[in-house]
């Protein structure tokens, strides 16, 4: 399944199916409108509470309903969907004909603009500009005279664009410690070959 379903993405293609169909077009523009710019939320708070008296749900049914929107149009971009597989992908979540329908041509106008837009964004504001590392071995403590237990510091410099400036990050590891997060990159590394 390309969605994943939380609780909260649950609630949101509840609302939607809920919510007037005339009314989800102008919502779902603004939406999509808003993914991949600086603008975090399409909507003020101010304006999500007029929303919820407008269409007679409290704000917390109308921020899983913006939510929902918001993450369907970035798995469509995500997975570059046409229209047509969009609205097969929210059929299948439940979501009734018509506004699987409405959000599906919303896609079509703004999808090209969504992709662009994420293409020029970085998923996080840090990026990762130096490893630098020591490796320690502590020997002779009290009673433990012939045990050694070594140790690796990582120091991972990371740049912050927004910020222009860097600051370190300091992790520690034992070696049971350091071949786990050794095989978690490995996972990563074996994914992002698999997409490439």
């Amino acid at each position: 399944m390309a969605f994943e379903e939380s609780i909260r993405f649950s609630k949101g293609i509840d609302v939607l199916n809920s919510t007037e169909g005339s009314k989800l077009p102008k919502l779902a523009s603004r939406v999509a409108q808003s993914i991949g710019t600086d603008n975090k939320t399409p909507f003020t708070d101010d304006e999500k509470y007029k929303l919820s008296e407008v269409l007679e749900i409290n704000t917390d049914s109308v921020n899983h309903m913006l939510e929902a929107i918001k993450h369907i149009y970035e798995r469509a971009a995500y997975h570059s969907w046409k229209p047509a597989i969009l609205s097969e992908q929210l059929s299948s979540l439940g979501m009734d004909e018509e506004r699987s329908g409405m959000l599906s041509q919303g896609w079509q106008k703004y999808g090209r603009d969504i992709v662009s837009r994420l293409k020029k964004k970085t998923l996080t504001a840090n990026q990762l500009d130096r490893v630098d590392w020591h490796l320690n071995l502590q020997v002779a403590q009290g009673s433990k005279s012939k045990i050694t237990e070594p140790n690796v510091v990582l120091q991972l410099n990371v740049n912050d664009p927004s910020e222009k400036g860097s600051h370190d990050v300091l992790m520690e590891f034992n070696h049971e410690e350091l071949l786990a997060f050794y095989n978690k990159l490995e996972t990563i590394q074996e994914q992002m070959d698999a997409l490439s």
